[in-house]
């Protein structure tokens, strides 16, 4: 399955975006309004798969919020939600359900992703399941021109 090498590159995407690098006028900066992260993950599942088996992945997934805690105990995903591809073109590349958590910030969601034993146990179970997972993170942003932004230096 290649579901952590997914989420490493998505993870590797992420990291790189938030670096510091020269402008260029061939892309749009970005400018982060915010420190929250959203965790965006969609599955496909593998075909012997009953949809009993699949409604026990979505209720376990669901579960995350409430069962994932920090040591202190405390939950720390602020919103879980997602749904079943209903889109009318043919893109989803065999991926039919999808989800957003939400996190307060990049440790909480590092958190999630590396330590959290109920996650880390949820997602190891996940390999009877699935054919494939696809995960991407960001930070909510303001996509603005160079010239929005008034950069000074830019010929």
């Amino acid at each position: 399955m290649q579901f952590k090498q997914l989420l490493f590159t998505a993870i590797g995407a992420l990291m790189a975006s938030t670096a510091t690098a020269a402008p260029t006028n061939a892309a749009p900066a970005i400018r982060q309004t915010d420190t929250q992260v959203t965790h965006f993950v969609s599955f496909e599942f593998l075909a012997n798969q009953t949809q009993s088996d699949i409604d026990d992945v979505i209720t376990r997934f669901l579960s995350l919020k409430d069962n994932c805690k920090k040591p202190d105990g405390s939950t720390y995903i602020l919103t879980v939600s997602g749904g079943t591809n209903n889109s009318p073109t043919d893109r989803n590349g065999g991926f039919t359900h999808a989800w957003t958590n939400t996190f307060s910030s990049l440790d909480d969601r590092n958190y999630y992703l590396f330590e959290d034993p109920y996650h880390l146990a949820f997602e190891a179970d996940m390999v009877y399941h699935l054919q494939d997972a696809f995960a991407f993170d960001f930070l909510p942003s303001t996509y603005q021109t160079l010239e929005e932004l008034e950069i000074e230096g830019l010929d």
